[in-house]
């Protein structure tokens, strides 16, 4: 047997030492309470730590890292490597979002990430008639006890508009 995408605290290795199943696992590292079940090693931090360098390289400051859930073991060794590869180069680790590993999930945690954030003041944004989006038209929303703005209305004389002189 083969056993992909472990946890942690797994409790495979206890079952299959039970039933005497032969297995192999597939891991990042050794890991405590597999002992006599033979691993083949996947580490993933090499590459993790060489996409971030690459990054760096190119000028990138803020580095997002979109990853699988925090209780299997490569996925939350994938995020170490990326910490670890920011602090490194003494740069702050990004935002974090986390998806299941299928591509849909990962382009909506990738969306999340790159959206701006939108201070609560701001007009809302809305499908408008014509297609595009754009902010809601009308009045700002007031916030409870604010004042309402005071309007002055400047009128132009038609008088003053004029270039040449009364007849």
């Amino acid at each position: 047997m083969l056993l992909t995408d472990v946890r942690v605290g797994d409790e495979r290795p206890a079952l299959l030492r039970e039933i005497g199943l032969p297995a192999v696992v597939v891991a990042p590292s050794a890991l405590p309470g597999w002992d006599g079940v033979p691993a083949v090693p996947a580490d993933d931090r090499p590459g993790v730590a060489e996409a971030v360098e690459h990054l760096i390289a190119l000028g990138h400051t803020r580095i997002a890292h979109v990853g699988g859930r925090d209780d299997l073991v490569h996925a939350r060794s994938r995020r170490e490597a990326w910490q670890s590869s920011l602090a490194a180069h003494h740069l702050p680790a990004g935002p974090c979002a986390e998806a299941d590993f299928s591509a849909a999930s990962g382009a909506a945690a990738t969306a999340r990430l790159l959206e701006p954030a939108r201070p609560a003041d701001r007009r809302p944004l809305r499908q408008r008639p014509d297609g595009r989006r754009g902010p809601v038209r009308g009045p700002r929303p007031r916030r409870a006890g604010a004042a309402r703005p005071v309007r002055r209305r400047v009128r132009r004389h038609r008088a003053s508009r004029r270039t040449s002189p009364p007849r």
